[in-house]
């Protein structure tokens, strides 16, 4: 299993729960979705990146730094290759650090 690629700030705590395969395919979705499961400690957003398509991640009730969502993914299909998961630290809502970045299989 190829784990996605990295920067630096994913280092400073964070685990990925799903997916966690670099290269994603159709067989991970779920319908047209692709379910999306962090934890990424002192974010005060997470998002995950498709093209110009931004999907904001929910935090997990009862906890600080879990993320969860479902991504729509099926549009995405033979147009875009790539897919980032971006979190937000500071004041500024509009400024996201990328965490990691998927390759995604046409």
């Amino acid at each position: 299993m190829i784990f996605p690629k990295q920067y630096g700030q994913w280092k400073e705590g964070c685990f990925l729960n799903y997916p966690q395969e670099g290269v994603i395919t159709q067989a991970l979705l779920q319908g047209p979705e692709l379910p999306v499961r962090v934890t990424v400690p002192n974010a005060n957003s997470v998002a995950v990146v498709v093209g110009d398509d931004w999907t904001q991640l929910d935090q997990k009730e009862g906890t600080e730094s879990s993320w969860e969502g479902r991504v729509p993914l099926a549009h995405h299909w033979g147009k875009e290759n790539k897919m980032a998961l971006c979190a937000n630290y500071g004041s500024v809502k509009a400024s996201y650090s990328t965490l990691l970045e998927y390759s995604m299989e046409s």
